[in-house]
This record gives structure tokens, C-alpha cells and sequence, in this order.
């Protein structure tokens, strides 16, 4: 089982513009530059990667996911949303652990750490998260957020949860995006929600390398474009 890491670099989170004004601003991306993001996010790893060489991962079964550490009840409310969301743009099942001591284990967890140790590679990382593979379908997933200020932790908490589902990497391709470090962001855009919807699409699968995978891309993102397909709901 091969496992990869992720981790976001701190960033300014004042004078944050509303999600819905940011939005009306920049307007949607082209088709083009949303398939690029997706080349980007999804066929590289921010860290430990190298060894996919171009190739999906992604989960394949019901998704358990355990929250641990110390945290208000205001971000158990954000992952709660959260983890909604992506279960309506993935189709997978994602349920919460509700005690830390069920038996049933859960492949996913989100630690609130007490400390702002980093690690190795991103020693001021906020947060990160750790994914283990196996045969490119993903078996584990490690989330971990420090106590950064409120505003950053509810960016990790966006991010961190959105790019355990396989989109593993950074990208400036796109600005006003959750996978934009650079982003001030505390809830994915409607265009980081196509990325997760075009992810779990039937018509790709774990494995798939991006030469054979991006014409596809390219067809689904223009497809949900025409169809008006941009909530977080799965066309049906």
C-alpha cells in the first residue's frame, strides 16, 4: 500500500470577499482551463506522488469517517457540510462516526491537533493529509488540521476533505479556487465541485492514465457545462 501526502501552505485571510460576490466576479472558467485544472489536481500529488506517473486514484466503497482531537462544535458543523456535499457530487457513501470508540473502523479521519507541528516537507503546513493506495484505489486517508486561526481552518477543512477524495494537488491554474493556495476560500466554488463530480464519473476509473483519461475529462466538463449541471447535485 503506497501512500502520498498533502499539505497547505499558510495564506491572508482578510478582507475575504463572499463566496457568491467572488463568484459573480470572476464568472466560470472556460472548458479548457477547467480541464486543465483537473489534469493538474488529479494526475499528481502534492507530495509522493511520482511513482503514478499520470494515473487516477480514487475511493471505490462506502467511506467511514472518524473526527478526533480537541474542536468547537462549529467545525464539526463545517465537515458535516462538507462531507454532505462531496457524498452529493461523488455518489459515494460517506457517514460519520458518532464516538470515537465504535468498533466499525473508518478509513477516514480528521485529527484537530492541539499543536502546530507540521511535518517534514511543510514544517508550517496548517494543515495536511496523508492517502494510502492501493491499485490506485484508495484504501486510507489521514486528515490533519492545526490550530490556525478560525478562517484558515475552515479553508483546510474545505480543501483537505475535497482533495482526500483524489484530487491530490495544488493548482494556481484556476484563482478563485479551493485547490489555490493563494485562495482565501472556506467553501468549495461551484468549478472545484465539477472537478469532484467529474473524478467519480462512471466513465473513469481508478488507474486510468491521463492520455487515455483527458479526452474524456473534456467531454464531461463540456457536458455538465451544457446541461447546466453546476450545483452540487449529481445528474441523475
Amino acid at each position: 500500500m503506497r501512500a502520498l501526502a498533502i499539505a497547505a501552505v499558510p495564506l491572508l485571510l482578510l478582507g475575504a470577499a463572499p463566496p457568491a460576490a467572488a463568484e459573480a466576479k470572476q464568472g466560470w472558467p472556460t472548458p479548457e482551463i477547467l480541464a486543465r485544472q483537473f489534469e493538474r489536481i488529479a494526475f499528481t500529488s502534492e507530495y509522493g506522488g511520482q511513482y503514478r506517473a499520470g494515473r487516477l486514484i480514487r475511493w471505490q466503497g462506502p467511506i467511514r469517517v472518524r473526527i478526533t482531537g480537541h474542536f468547537p462544535d462549529r467545525f464539526r458543523i463545517e465537515v458535516e457540510r462538507q462531507l454532505a456535499e462531496l457524498r452529493q457530487l461523488s455518489g459515494l457513501a460517506i457517514d460519520i462516526a458518532q464516538n470515537e470508540g465504535e468498533a466499525q473502523p473508518a478509513p477516514m479521519t480528521i485529527e484537530f491537533s492541539t499543536s502546530r507541528g507540521g511535518t517534514a516537507f511543510e514544517p508550517e503546513a496548517p494543515c495536511r493529509t496523508l492517502i494510502w493506495e492501493t491499485g490506485y484505489v484508495i484504501r486510507r486517508a489521514q486528515i490533519y488540521i492545526t490550530p490556525y486561526p478560525d478562517g484558515l481552518r475552515r479553508h483546510c477543512i474545505a480543501e483537505e476533505l475535497t482533495q482526500a477524495l483524489g484530487l491530490a494537488d495544488d493548482s494556481n491554474i484556476v484563482r478563485d479556487s479551493i485547490f489555490n493556495d493563494a485562495s482565501s476560500r472556506a467553501r468549495i466554488a461551484p468549478w472545484d465541485a465539477l472537478m469532484v463530480r467529474v473524478l467519480y464519473d462512471p466513465r473513469l476509473r481508478p488507474g486510468m492514465h491521463k492520455t487515455e483519461a483527458m479526452p474524456i475529462v473534456r467531454s464531461i466538463v463540456a457536458e455538465n457545462l451544457r446541461t447546466g449541471a453546476t450545483s452540487s447535485q449529481r445528474p441523475r
